[in-house]
Order: C-alpha cells, then sequence, then structure tokens
C-alpha cells in the first residue's frame, strides 16, 4: 500500500492511505470515504469465495462497488 501512495504522490496525486480493523469491513470503508471526504477507493480482492459463498453472502468489494458514492478501482 505504501509503495502506490509513493508512486502517486510522484505522480502529483494527492493520496492518503489508512489501514482500519472492523467486523463490518464494507461499511468501515464507506464511512471512512464520507469522513475522508475520499473521491476514488481502490481496493484489491481476496479470491473467489465460490458459486455458495456469492449466493449467501456478499463479499466486502461486492458491497462496496454496490453501495460507494464514489468511483471505485479494484484491483485483482
Amino acid at each position: 500500500m505504501e509503495n502506490v501512495r509513493t508512486m502517486a504522490e510522484e505522480g502529483g496525486v494527492k493520496c492518503k492511505s489508512l489501514v482500519s480493523m472492523s467486523a463490518l469491513p464494507g461499511k468501515e470503508i464507506l464511512g471512512t470515504v464520507e469522513k475522508e471526504t475520499c473521491d476514488l477507493i481502490l481496493m484489491t480482492t481476496r479470491g473467489n469465495i465460490g458459486v455458495i459463498g456469492t449466493i449467501f453472502s456478499e463479499s466486502t468489494t461486492q458491497e462496496v462497488l454496490q453501495k460507494a458514492s464514489v468511483s471505485v478501482l479494484v484491483i485483482p
């Protein structure tokens, strides 16, 4: 994460990276976006949770993509 922040700043892009722990990571990310007045979310996926997992649970990435009020860039 620090490498991405450094590259962004070297390219003239203001960037702030945050690390947070939460039992509800999607809500934590979305809440932080509002508090910090972010204009982009950069996140990675953790992998395939399978068909059953997709049916019965929503991944954090899916939740953020569906509910974010700003653009989301997902890196696999």
